[in-house]
């Protein structure tokens, strides 16, 4: 990126003395805009077979690559003092162009129109890199060229630059494209309306017609997963496009049938003793009801795993059968039960004795060694099965060599045709033998390129004590299981409100199409999950608001793949509900009368109420309830309005009410004028005293007693008018 220090190349190769360098490989690397050149090899070092594959070394300062470097699909491009020098030049596959990096020097991913990760999400460029699908070729090299762990679309070849086979590399452009169609029906034959259609690659789908059709347009070639769902059911067929359309792409809905994705002891052979205790046990792809036979007897047991005790020797057949509504599944496994070895018997056995690899992938397993007795030397061969995997090496383990005494190893002869490693020996130089337990000899080898099983069997082995006899042993043979992990494709993060439907489905890719069992954990209250369909699917409810972190899981029975997200619900706010409202809508008053108006509101969201009331569009009270004392000025028609807030909704209503104009109470008689008549009355009444309402007009203040105050209230409006 620049900032090395004024005499930095990229990646500076060069050797002082009698030193040398050989063997080294430069693989998968952005070298850009150094200083200098982009790998450097001193003139005069001693190296040899210095490789450079899959990189992309531009913008450099000086050259591109400089010295004694072989060179083979490489992007070298615009190198200021040229692309190549000191004797390196172009090999096989390099090109010379812009390799188009999202955004240098910040973010060396490829631009692709087919889709590119910018560090949180899939985004489509306008451009695609010419250092796409331009890596050396799987076939070539099994190793470097691995695009394997590439999500497709991915070309089916390795990205030059630093994410080259990795789940961040860019996506592959292909120009022609095709269809699948076909039809998804019954058992019987009836075709399958609205089934959901999707393939493993990309994000075409479809829903069937009346008819059971569907059709996946835009595909370009490659080895697709075509899965119809409908309701509970959904099945799964491989298709491969090579160039043209597919059709009769057909696929029948059926209760898939359980299958069996683990299971121990992984050899189905295996030999065990009498008057020990071993446990058989199973792992099956759906909930089934479980049995178990010894011999043909059931033994009454509905669990995947079964413990036995032997207690005979020969050969016995121990069956598992599990069974659902979609069908039976069942496992054999056929046990030499032998009679326990003797003290003095040496045991040989491969460790581990079940051992899973992914394809291409080096590893080591061990033929371990416990001597019943002191031993001095052993000899052994290594059976396997070549078209999964070979044998690159032999080394001497720590058995022999615990004595404290030199050791003569003989790695034996390998022969990846035939599938064997022959007379590996090893013995102790001088007087002397070991009783301890250890490594008799640790096996390298690399898995190929096909997914499987092979046993390891040990054979032609000879136990040696100090004086060169032969002494007794017993062998115990191991598994490789060749498998490549599935790979569960981006989820991403969610966002769903509060009462709305979240639903989407998950879907993985494997490349030995194994069968996929998947999972979701920490889900949240109300949320499903249905493993089957692959359909996450949640309503939150309104006191759900938040973020939640939910895990998914694939499996192939070996490995899995897996997913965090989050899922953001955002928060629905309901508004408040006015429950009661009085006065009611059309009541009648009359002037004088006190009217108590009245709100009850309900919020389902359990937020704080504020209340207004208004009458006639005035604000009166912020309060629940208010007290109108009217007067003789109130006759008419008003509009009394409650309103009701949250804080972030607000409702309202509005009753309409009539309020009687009616005549004083100083107006004695009703006669509509206020004199000498009504004050004859009140005087006739004087002294009259009232226990309760309602009050005669004379006891004009209503106070329950005809007195001077109501004499004096006459005499206050006397002479007025009262019906104007």
């Amino acid at each position: 990126d620049g900032t090395q220090l004024a005499y930095g190349h990229g990646i500076h190769l060069r050797t002082r003395g009698t030193a040398s360098l050989k063997n080294i490989k430069i693989i998968n690397n952005v070298i850009n805009n150094a200083i200098k050149s982009g790998i450097y090899v001193e003139d005069g070092a001693d190296v040899s077979n210095i490789v450079a594959k899959n990189n992309i070394i531009v913008n450099n300062g000086e050259y591109g690559i400089y010295g004694n470097v072989l060179s083979s699909y490489n992007d070298v491009w615009n190198n200021n003092a040229g692309n190549y020098g000191g004797g390196a030049s172009a090999g096989k596959g390099d090109i010379s162009a812009d390799p188009l990096f999202a955004s240098p020097p910040h973010d060396f991913h490829l631009k692709s129109q087919a889709g590119r990760w910018n560090g949180s999400a899939w985004v489509v460029d306008n451009v695609t890199s010419p250092c796409i699908d331009a890596g050396v070729p799987f076939e070539e090299d099994p190793v470097y060229g691995d695009y394997r762990n590439e999500l497709p679309p991915n070309g089916s070849r390795i990205n030059m630059g630093a994410y080259g086979n990795t789940r961040e590399a860019s996506m592959s452009v292909e120009m022609n494209t095709y269809s699948i169609s076909g039809y998804v029906k019954y058992e019987n034959g009836t075709g399958i309306f609205n089934a959901y259609v999707t393939n493993n690659r990309t994000s075409v789908e479809d829903y069937t017609d009346e008819n059971g059709y569907y059709i996946l347009h835009g595909l370009p070639n490659g080895t697709y997963l075509i899965t119809a769902s409908a309701g509970s059911l959904s099945n799964s067929i491989v298709v491969t496009i090579a160039g043209r359309d597919i059709e009769n792409a057909n696929i029948t809905l059926t209760g898939e049938p359980p299958q069996i994705i683990s299971f121990t002891p992984s050899d189905l052979t295996p030999t065990q003793y009498v008057n020990r205790t071993y446990t058989f046990s199973v792992t099956v792809s759906q909930p089934v009801s479980n049995a178990w036979f010894l011999d043909g007897e059931d033994q009454h047991n509905n669990a995947q795993s079964w413990t036995h005790t032997w207690e005979h020797t020969g050969v016995h057949n121990v069956t598992y059968i599990g069974t659902n509504e979609n069908g039976t599944v069942s496992l054999t496994w056929t046990v030499n039960v032998t009679p326990l070895p003797s003290p003095n018997e040496t045991l040989v056995y491969i460790s581990p004795s079940s051992k899973v690899v992914k394809r291409g992938a080096s590893f080591n397993i061990s033929i371990y060694v416990e001597p019943g007795e002191e031993i001095a030397g052993m000899q052994a061969n290594l059976i396997f099965d070549p078209s999964f995997v070979h044998v690159n090496s032999v080394a001497e383990g720590d058995l022999l060599r615990n004595s404290g005494l030199p050791t003569f190893f003989i790695p034996g002869k390998i022969n990846n045709t035939a599938g064997f490693v022959k007379d590996i020996a090893c013995t102790i130089l001088g007087k002397g033998n070991v009783s301890s337990p250890g490594t008799f000899a640790i096996i390298n080898m690399t898995a190929g390129n096909l997914s499987g099983t092979s046993p390891l069997k040990i054979e032609g082995v000879k136990v040696t004590n100090s004086y060169a006899q032969l002494l007794p042993h017993n062998i115990s043979n191991g598994t490789l299981i060749v498998n490549d992990p599935p790979v569960l494709m981006p989820i991403g993060d969610k966002t769903v409100y509060e009462g709305s439907l979240l639903e989407f489905t998950v879907s993985a890719y494997d490349p030995d199409n194994d069968t996929l069992s998947f999972t979701a954990s920490n889900l949240p209250e109300g949320a499903d999950f249905n493993s089957t369909t692959r359909t996450f699917s949640w309503t939150p409810d309104y006191f759900q608001a938040g973020s939640y972190k939910v895990h998914f899981e694939v499996t192939d029975g070996y490995y899995n793949d897996s997913e965090d997200i989050t899922i953001t619900v955002i928060n629905v706010n309901r508004p408040p509900k006015i429950t009661y409202f009085a006065p009611e809508n059309g009541s009648v008053f009359d002037e004088g009368d006190v009217i108590t108006i009245k709100v009850i509101a309900s919020d389902l969201d359990n937020d704080n109420i504020y209340y207004e009331i208004k009458i006639d569009n005035v604000t009166v009270s912020t309060n629940s309830s208010y007290t109108w004392e009217t007067n003789y000025s109130s006759a008419g028609e008003h509009k009394i309005t409650a309103c009701v807030s949250d804080g972030s909704a607000e409702v309202s209503e509005t009753h309409t009410i009539i309020i009687n104009n009616v005549d004083p109470r100083w107006d004695v008689n009703e006669d509509c004028v206020v004199d000498i008549r009504d004050l004859t009355i009140v005087g006739q009444h004087f002294g009259e005293e009232f226990i309760s309402p309602p009050y005669p007009r004379y006891d004009v203040n209503a106070d329950g007693v005809v007195d001077i105050s109501d004499i004096t209230i006459v005499g206050q409006h006397f002479g007025e008018m009262t019906c104007i």
